[in-house]
């Protein structure tokens, strides 16, 4: 029936009185009067039966077809699916119909969703028939046309509107439905083209769009995942979820467009709810070509975020963390891990963390534990070598005892330091990715090991064993490092090296029982980090990172006072530019300083994941020159804490932070300082009158810091083994050189 055969009548004499009421008031300024009248109006209209309720929303949308209606005025009908109100099944559809001609404006979604709610109340999971199902479709192309509709309305309207139009164009012979894709980007003509092509499975593939197109919120529902689960049991479904990944990795647009200015995305913000729901879907998915697949798709979003011709993110990358760690497997949170070490970005490696705890939640793990499980090989046997062969070509790379990787290329007879010259490249390149892959990997745990100063950690014998001493990687990090063994009620200390302990005083035993953990100096007396330091100078020992030789921060009477925070590292000028670089290296998310809002104040973060504490660092900008462009100096200021879990940071007592979070955290910002610090600049001395010059000749003339004291204990020991050592003269300050023309300071 055609909306100029229905007969109104009965509708208008129950309601008419009352819709015609709101219209005057819906025009003009919208302020509080409105805003009451609104709220009578639907109040009035919800206390008559349901029947008539009904008749009074379908002659409102006849009217919001007819003239437009305020914000106040269409916003009002809040929680109108829980209202009392009904509607007969015909009318629904003869909704439909016309609730297309609503003008395109931000005010008419409340009208397409009220139809579709309609229609879901009348229709519930019957099929239409061929006259509902056109009227349907004709209303599914107006929500594709509007231009003022929001993102996340569009795909909410168009996933319940094609649940009714998917079986009859399947019956009909048609192809993939794709209204759920905005052809607005090259992701969704790539896919569309392929879609195209499908001969077969059409039905499942286009009901796992509109699935897809359905998906709501931050993280997928049961019943959601249960339904993808269902559809992707179909061969083309599975099959064109993995193409529509795929595509956003082939994507590319041309460098000519984007010196056009093309107006061309990857991926535009109309598709990424689909991209971001076909990620979600691969969630119990086992396939060989899933996680490697949604950590090249995760890595890429990150990268290409912003701009002509490239990807809208943030949603997309989020969902390929959710997945892996919702799948849990090695596999996974070795992707993950990977994910992590190509991005400073806070945001991304917080929710990396969180993946990571999800991941041991489901098997009872910590995030640090699921990890160091999952630590990959790179293919490397326990002698640390490993072949790489494409075709012809084969390389080799060995792990040496410092974990330094040595690789040689297969020539004719022998081994050597370069790939022969005759062999084709993409063979030479693709082998290179693996070297470079390997090498990332063995950097990657070199800086894992050594944040576990900071979580205080003990291992079982057998764990610590094989996840550590055994491993390829790890293990040549291990056989260079100081260990705790607590045995049989002996507590000793020691570098193990195959079934030997080297300890202090002799070599004893590896025990093969008990508890294990990594040494700190910060958790040992003076006289036994000097005998460690002296055994590592005597043997010739290097370690990978600094241990025996780490810089200890230990509480002090100054900050036991102050009581939640510390003021050791205050009153710094440092180069900003060098300092936020620094934060981000060392894992500190901070605000950017400017002149802009929220720009004057710093604070840098730090979580100790393992231990649930947070480290704050605050800084300040200092008055810039007239003109800069961008911020040259800031101030530093106090240190504190507080629980990681805690939304309100509330400042912890400083006693109660664990000594080695302590340690770890002010051991960063003295790097921070001496790397930063106008203090370094010789010919600072020469602007004693600008910013800072007070400061430069206080910390020119005052006590050195930690960092500066461990250099000098370093070097206490090694100038007297070099061939000037008679030349050199080492003082508080200063190494004193004689040269044969003049004597110099350093």
């Amino acid at each position: 029936m055609t909306e100029a055969a229905y007969d109104w009548t009965q509708h208008e004499r129950w309601v008419g009185d009352v819709v015609a009421a709101l219209v005057p008031h819906s025009r003009g300024f919208i302020g509080l009067d409105t805003l009451r009248v609104s709220e009578q109006w639907f109040d009035q209209l919800f206390a008559w039966p349901a029947e008539i309720a009904g008749g009074g929303l379908l002659l409102l949308v006849r009217r919001c077809s007819e003239e437009r209606l305020s914000i106040s005025a269409s916003s009002r009908p809040t929680g109108r699916d829980k209202r009392g109100w009904s509607v007969s099944r015909r009318d629904a559809v003869l909704a439909a119909s016309f609730v297309r001609n609503v003008p395109d404006t931000d005010e008419a979604a409340w009208a397409l969703k009220l139809v579709t709610l309609m229609l879901r109340r009348t229709l519930g999971i019957e099929r239409p028939t061929p006259a509902e199902a056109e009227v349907i479709s004709a209303l599914l192309a107006s929500v594709e046309a509007r231009a003022r509709l929001a993102t996340r309305d569009r795909n909410k309207l168009r996933c319940e509107l094609l649940e009714y139009v998917l079986p009859v164009l399947t019956d009909a012979g048609a192809g993939v439905d794709t209204a759920v894709l905005n052809q607005k980007d090259l992701w969704s003509q790539l896919v569309i083209s392929d879609l195209q092509l499908l001969e077969s499975g059409v039905p499942a593939v286009s009901s796992l769009l509109a699935h897809l197109a359905a998906a709501s919120g931050s993280k997928p529902s049961v019943t959601w995942l249960a339904k993808a689960d269902l559809l992707l049991t179909s061969s083309a479904a599975a099959a064109a979820l993995r193409m529509l990944l795929q595509r956003l990795l082939d994507a590319e647009i041309a460098y000519w467009e984007r010196l056009a200015d093309a107006q061309t995305q990857i991926l535009d913000d109309a598709n990424v709810d689909v991209v971001r729901a076909a990620a979600w879907a691969t969630i119990h998915l086992r396939d060989g070509w899933v996680v490697p697949m949604l950590r090249d798709v995760a890595v890429r979003t990150i990268y290409m975020n912003m701009g002509i011709g490239w990807l809208s993110w943030e949603k997309t990358p989020n969902a390929c963390l959710i997945a892996l760690g919702r799948k849990g497997t090695p596999e996974s949170v070795v992707a993950l891990q990977q994910i992590a070490a190509t991005t400073k970005h806070s945001g991304i490696n917080k929710r990396i963390a969180q993946a990571l705890e999800v991941a041991g939640a489901a098997s009872g793990l910590t995030a640090g534990q699921v990890v160091e499980r999952a630590v990959p090989t790179g293919g490397l046997g326990p002698s640390g070598t490993v072949t790489i062969s494409i075709d012809t070509l084969a390389a080799r790379a060995t792990l040496d005892d410092e974990s330094r990787l040595r690789v040689e290329w297969k020539s004719t007879a022998e081994w050597t330091p370069k790939p022969p010259e005759n062999m084709p490249s993409p063979q030479i390149n693709a082998i290179k990715r693996a070297i470079t892959a390997l090498r990332s990997a063995i950097a990657g745990e070199r800086r894992r090991v050594e944040g576990l100063f900071a979580a205080d950690r003990t291992w079982e014998y057998d764990e610590w064993s094989r996840y550590y001493r055994s491993h390829p990687i790890t293990g040549r990090l291990t056989r260079r490092l100081i260990w705790t063994f607590d045995y049989d009620g002996t507590v000793t200390s020691g570098v193990p090296d195959g079934e030997v302990l080297h300890t202090i005083d002799c070599d004893v035993a590896l025990p093969t029982s008990g508890s294990v953990k990594l040494w700190h100096p910060a958790a040992v007396p003076t006289h036994e980090v000097e005998a460690w330091r002296t055994w590592m100078f005597e043997r010739g020992r290097q370690q990978p990172f600094k241990q025996a030789y780490r810089e200890v921060y230990l509480l002090t009477a100054a900050e036991r006072e102050t009581g939640t925070y510390s003021n050791r590292f205050a009153a710094h000028i440092v180069r900003y530019q060098q300092l936020f670089a620094l934060c981000k290296e060392r894992g500190w998310a901070t605000n950017y300083l400017g002149m802009h809002e929220g720009g004057y104040e710093g604070c840098a973060r730090r979580d100790f994941r393992d231990c649930a504490v947070t480290a704050a660092f605050d800084h300040s900008l200092v008055e810039q020159p007239d003109g800069a462009q961008r911020v040259y100096l800031s101030e530093t200021g106090r240190v504190w804490f507080f629980r990681t879990k805690d939304r309100g940071r509330s400042p912890l007592p400083i006693n109660e932070v664990p000594p080695l979070v302590l340690s770890e955290a002010l051991r960063d910002l003295d790097l921070f300082i001496s790397a930063t610090s106008i203090a370094i600049d010789p010919e600072w001395a020469d602007h004693r009158d600008d910013v800072g010059g007070a400061y430069w000749l206080r910390m020119n003339t005052g006590k050195l810091g930690v960092f500066a004291d461990v250099r000098r204990d370093a070097l206490a020991r090694i100038l007297p083994t070099l061939r000037i050592a008679d030349r050199l003269e080492l003082d508080d300050r200063f190494v004193r050189v004689r040269g044969k023309i003049g004597s110099y300071k350093i």
